[in-house]
């Protein structure tokens, strides 16, 4: 799997570099210029202006301040990555500089995992990790646009919670598509690994199965489904192939997913028996 990781890693990878790009000091001076009269973080939901704790905002995180120019215009943009609720919850903003102060255009749930450029056009990837009730690890697409304009969002069962972490986001269009009947997604057992949702007697089933070394099934199609694979693990005798789902507006609700939703792609787990040879 650490093979298959690195195997589709995109030439992304601006984070680290936007990120180090200006120092602390340099940012805070940049970000006086441009919003000097409200701030970028988050407001606590418990925020009562008649007490002073809890304070208005969630941290300031510095490393998650990302000046550059989102939208090919000749000035500074701002994407911001922070702590926005409960339990370590992350959120992103985009800001857009117009007339040489920064307005906010969206945000949206999940934390800047990436940033990728080609020529003049950049892409940002976002993470929303499990949290509570789901198993369910999301990843979102934003490419250029006034505002970003919002691809499909990916769902996979924990890939990232359970160590097997993306140095940069994946290539998920690589590869040829393949048409299936009719297909079960699995989640291995290191997808799963760091995962705690709370589903009482349905977790036991799960630590069980994976105490066994079991993979699980966690979304089924029952018509014909697209898929392209990203890889392949053999566990048990078995060998598993790592797909990716084509968009589906009729996402069936799954084992681990908190609801059914509108368009998504799914990344799971099938048995290499399932395809053609």
């Amino acid at each position: 799997m650490v093979q298959l990781v690195k195997s589709l890693e995109t030439q992304a990878g601006l984070r680290q570099q936007l990120a180090s790009a200006l120092s602390d000091d340099q940012k805070m001076a940049v970000l006086a210029k441009l919003l000097p009269d409200d701030s970028v973080q988050f407001q606590r939901p418990d925020y009562n202006p008649d007490f002073p704790e809890p304070p208005r905002y969630y941290p300031l995180d510095t490393a998650s301040l990302f000046f550059f120019d989102f939208d090919a215009d000749n000035d500074l943009d701002l994407i911001y990555s922070g702590e926005s609720g409960l339990m370590g919850r992350m959120r992103t903003k985009f800001f857009e500089n117009k007339g040489g102060r920064i307005n906010l255009m969206m945000q949206v749930d999940g934390a800047l995992l990436d940033i990728a450029k080609e020529k003049d056009s950049y892409t940002v990837y976002t993470v929303e990790y499990p949290c509570c009730d789901s198993y369910t690890t999301r990843f979102s697409v934003f490419k250029q646009a006034r505002p970003p304009g919002l691809k499909e969002p990916i769902s996979s069962i924990d890939l990232i919670g359970s160590g097997f972490y993306f140095k940069a986001m994946p290539n998920f269009e690589q590869g040829t598509t393949e048409t299936l009947e009719s297909a079960v997604l699995y989640a291995s057992p290191d997808d799963l690994r760091n995962t705690s949702a709370y589903f009482g007697q349905r977790s036991k089933t799960i630590r069980d199965s994976l105490r066994a070394g079991h993979f699980l099934p966690f979304i089924h199609f029952d018509d014909p489904v697209k898929v392209k694979k990203l890889g392949e693990q053999k566990l048990n005798e078995t060998t598993w192939i790592l797909v990716i789902t084509e968009a589906r507006a009729d996402l069936p609700r799954s084992l681990y997913e908190r609801s059914a939703s509108k368009s998504r792609r799914v990344i799971g787990w099938i048995p290499a028996m399932k395809f053609k040879e």
